[in-house]
């Protein structure tokens, strides 16, 4: 268990882009040397290890494939990452948020509905690498700002998508549809 590491929870295809995250690893670990990838999801890792491999990172990318429980994992890490190119509104962002962890992740699709960059998390431009791992580095750095993004992605799931104000959300519209 290293205090610097990072999660991913996603099966490994393509679109997650991956490998984003193996690259910014590289530049992280010029601040952090001790600093970890923990990939959780079932898919094959090879061309992702080739790709640790090739930027001399491997001993800091950990697969543990695909989990029933992945709170074993999440709360292991001190940032969540996701980067892929596509998203619709992102379970696992969610998960990260449930666990108070700091998110950073691609601007892509529904990621903006959940993460509020500079207030429980980052978001950065899909793709751009340096810019990752700039955002990395700086939660690293400032453990506070990652705590109080932790807390603020917590309260947000918490007034936003529990099951008590989805239920309210739910009533609102049927109180809607029986009064017009």
């Amino acid at each position: 268990y290293t205090l610097h590491q990072i999660g991913l929870v996603a099966n490994i295809r393509p679109i997650k882009r991956m490998g984003d995250l193996i690259k910014a690893l590289k530049l992280v670990r010029k601040d952090f040397p001790d600093a970890t990838v923990v990939i959780v999801g079932g898919g094959d890792e090879k061309s992702l290890i080739s790709l640790a491999e090739e930027y001399g990172v491997q001993d800091g990318v950990r697969f543990v494939g695909s989990q029933s429980n992945v709170s074993d994992y999440i709360k292991d890490c001190q940032i969540m990452a996701l980067c892929s190119e596509s998203e619709g509104l992102s379970n696992a962002i969610m998960e990260y948020m449930a666990h108070q962890k700091p998110v950073i992740c691609s601007d892509v699709g529904g990621n903006g509905e959940l993460v509020e960059h500079g207030n429980n998390g980052f978001l950065y431009p899909m793709g751009d690498v340096n810019t990752l791992a700039k955002y990395l580095v700086s939660l690293l750095q400032d453990t506070q700002q990652a705590e109080t993004f932790g807390a603020n992605g917590f309260e947000k799931i918490m007034n936003v998508f529990s099951v008590e104000q989805m239920i309210e959300n739910t009533l609102n519209i049927y109180r809607k549809i029986t009064t017009s």
